[in-house]
């Protein structure tokens, strides 16, 4: 399985069976039957996240943080 969350204003989350589905079409977050992979794997997410130091959302959308793309 594979995990894909998005911050930002949208949250938008995907979850692909990546035996089944190598091209991930069907994006499977929100369906019952996976509804607990889908926890397990947001859990871990957010804990690496919080392990590596990631910022909130807005930290990455501040004038600050792009012009460091730009250099």
């Amino acid at each position: 399985m594979k995990c894909v969350d998005y911050y930002g204003p949208d949250d938008t989350e995907e979850l692909y069976n990546l035996e089944t589905d190598l091209n991930e079409i069907k994006n499977l977050a929100g369906e019952a039957d996976v509804s607990l992979i889908q926890k397990d794997l947001r859990t871990a997410v957010d804990q690496w996240w919080f392990d590596t130091g990631g910022k909130d959302a807005e930290f990455y959308e501040t004038e600050a943080f792009k012009a460091r793309g730009r250099k």
